[in-house]
């Protein structure tokens, strides 16, 4: 069964792809390296940007939104959380949303 990661049509919002950001804007948009955020464990912090508008569409910088995500396990090359957040501007979803994500999608990791 393919990994099916949030995608705007079928859930509200997309997960930034925060290596391809931090590529495109090294000195601004920095994120922490592989190795960091290829060795994620269950019961570790993750933040991500959550991004409530089509991919493409014009935003004005209040469509996407940085959260905590609690991982729950890795399943092969992905990782299931839940959001340990409430987003402030929508209400797509909330806290306890379960979905999967990719190390490329953590803009930052917290201590374990």
């Amino acid at each position: 069964m393919p990994t099916v990661y949030p995608d705007y049509d079928r859930d509200g919002f997309y997960l930034e792809h925060a290596v391809m950001r931090s590529r495109l804007w090294p000195d601004t948009f920095h994120i922490p390296d592989a190795q960091v955020r290829y060795s994620i464990k269950p019961g570790q912090l993750v933040k991500m940007d959550f991004t409530f508008a089509p991919e493409g569409a014009e935003k004005d910088g209040s469509e996407t939104e940085r959260m905590w995500v609690i991982v729950k396990e890795r399943c092969d090359d992905h990782w299931v959380g839940i959001l340990d957040d409430d987003p402030r501007f929508h209400d797509t979803i909330a806290s306890n949303y379960v979905f999967h994500f990719h190390p490329d999608h953590l803009v930052a990791v917290g201590e374990v």
